[in-house]
């Protein structure tokens, strides 16, 4: 299972991740401010989770994590590398990974407010509270990647929010599982999804490499800073909020080897395809896909450096007219 607890300080996020450590043997992770690219940050230690494994202590439990990352830097005055492309595709990542995300909040804030004086912590205030639980409303409400449940200690007890916690864990864990059985690259929808668009190999297009072991997979598009990953996604975002409908997977693996893309076709309820370039457009082709579901548009590096006086805009409708709309 792959569990998220965001929210203020002294809201109980890490007494309900050492809950659900204890009740599954699973490990905590602990963000605090970002050192790295927020894909070596956030996605970096996750690459090798495996949702198919569903034994309990094959949990993560993530205490504050890439959600938070679109609050602390306002509230601190600090710049953050989390771009919209960047955040995208870490959303459509922990969608695929079947990521839980547990907002915790309380409601006796005099309570509340009387522990933050007592520690010292930079939130002091009421005002401050209340800046910063409409700025993780806000955050949660651009979150499309995945289910968000409420946590707070004063309302229901521990134990019980706990077990709440982990029983919708585990369902959305047998969803992912059962996707990426078929392919471990995909990113994106948990489920059918409306479209999934179809690269042809990862390809590492920066300097150096995600900060993960050298067997993990590389996914598809990651969006580092000048590379087509982060135009397609930030074409994505162009348009219109697209990380519950889109699935993105690669035609074939790192090692060459072709996807099993017709399975995961019908894993994802049979969505329109559309291959991006002419490699994944052949591959789609052998795939036994049907044709008139598969359309094809130009990879996102080709526009990107033969048609950049059209930008994004002219790279979205290039999209729609293969039909992402």
């Amino acid at each position: 299972m792959l569990i998220v607890i965001e929210g203020i300080d002294r809201t109980g996020k890490s007494t309900l991740a050492t809950s659900l450590a204890v009740a599954t043997g699973g490990d905590i992770i602990h963000a605090a401010k970002p050192t790295k690219h927020p894909i070596d940050e956030y996605v970096g230690p996750l690459i090798n989770y495996d949702p198919t494994d569903t034994s309990d202590d094959n949990t993560l439990i993530l205490d504050r994590w890439h959600i938070g990352e679109l609050v602390w830097p306002g509230f601190f005055g600090r710049s953050s590398a989390l771009d919209d492309a960047v955040f995208r595709w870490i959303e459509m990542f922990m969608k695929s990974r079947g990521a839980v995300y547990v907002w915790a909040d309380r409601t006796d804030t005099d309570a509340w407010i009387e522990e933050l004086v007592a520690a010292d912590e930079p939130v002091k205030t009421v005002q401050d509270i209340l800046r910063l639980t409409d700025d993780f409303q806000m955050a949660f409400d651009a979150s499309q990647g995945a289910d968000i449940m409420r946590f707070d200690l004063a309302h229901s007890t521990l134990a019980k929010q706990t077990a709440d916690i982990l029983t919708h864990a585990r369902l959305t864990q047998a969803e992912a599982a059962d996707i990426l059985s078929r392919t471990p690259q995909v990113i994106g929808a948990n489920g059918e999804c409306d479209v999934l668009l179809v690269g042809d190999i990862a390809a590492i297009e920066r300097q150096g490499k995600l900060a993960v072991r050298s067997d993990s997979p590389l996914l598809p598009f990651a969006p580092y800073t000048g590379t087509s990953g982060h135009f397609l996604m930030s074409t994505l975002c162009y348009g219109r909020d697209y990380t519950g409908y889109v699935a993105v997977t690669n035609a074939r693996r790192p090692d060459g080897r072709p996807e099993r893309l017709l399975d995961l076709w019908l894993a994802l309820n049979e969505p329109d395809v559309i291959a991006l370039g002419k490699k994944a457009e052949l591959a789609t082709r052998n795939s036994r896909l049907p044709k008139r579901l598969t359309s094809s548009a130009p990879h996102p590096q080709y526009w990107r450096r033969f048609q950049r006086q059209s930008g994004e805009s002219g790279y979205w409708q290039q999209l729609c007219a293969a039909g992402i709309q």
